[in-house]
């Protein structure tokens, strides 16, 4: 029961620094504006240590950094977001295919951490089961959509390399 605890903690709060780890990588923010790269990462960064302080407070009972979960995965979740609106001038058609992808898996985390913020809204158990729901559902949709992006990439490629040899 310990150790389960303590890696619901860590992976729970791991999430939001790969998130914003991702979104920096997908979205291509270090080749388009360095500094916001650099921030998102020393975000994610903090994110990550985070993680490591919260699933160490267990040990401590230092329930503090278990109350702050749900602020620091909102803010990183929005800072996502925000980034991507960020990156429309440079990468629309990323950021469009980013955003459709994850709107429902990001709607349906903020809906779950807002339990824990805002306790007046009540434990809900179907809160917590659609945020694993639209979690794997926008996996699925981000899959399907990625390689159809791959596909449409070496068609365009091998276009090129075919129109190249022609010449040769």
């Amino acid at each position: 029961l310990f150790a389960s605890r303590i890696l619901s903690i860590l992976a729970s709060n791991l999430i939001f620094g790969w998130w914003l780890l991702f979104c920096d990588s997908y979205l291509r923010v270090r080749e388009h504006r360095q500094r916001l790269s650099k921030v998102v990462r020393a975000v994610a960064g903090f994110c990550i240590l985070f993680a490591i302080a919260a699933a160490l407070g267990v040990f401590v009972d230092a329930r503090i950094l278990r109350r702050l979960t749900p602020i620091v995965g909102i803010s990183s979740l929005m800072l996502g977001v925000i980034v991507a609106l960020t990156m429309t001038r440079y990468e629309a058609r990323r950021v469009l295919l980013f955003l459709l992808c994850w709107s429902l898996g990001l709607a349906a985390g903020i809906l779950r951490m807002a339990h824990d913020i805002i306790p007046a809204l009540g434990a809900n158990p179907y809160a917590l089961n659609a945020t694993y729901l639209a979690t794997c559902l926008c996996f699925v949709i981000f899959g399907i959509v990625t390689s159809i992006e791959i596909q449409q990439r070496e068609r365009g490629l091998r276009i090129a390399l075919e129109a190249t040899t022609d010449r040769l």
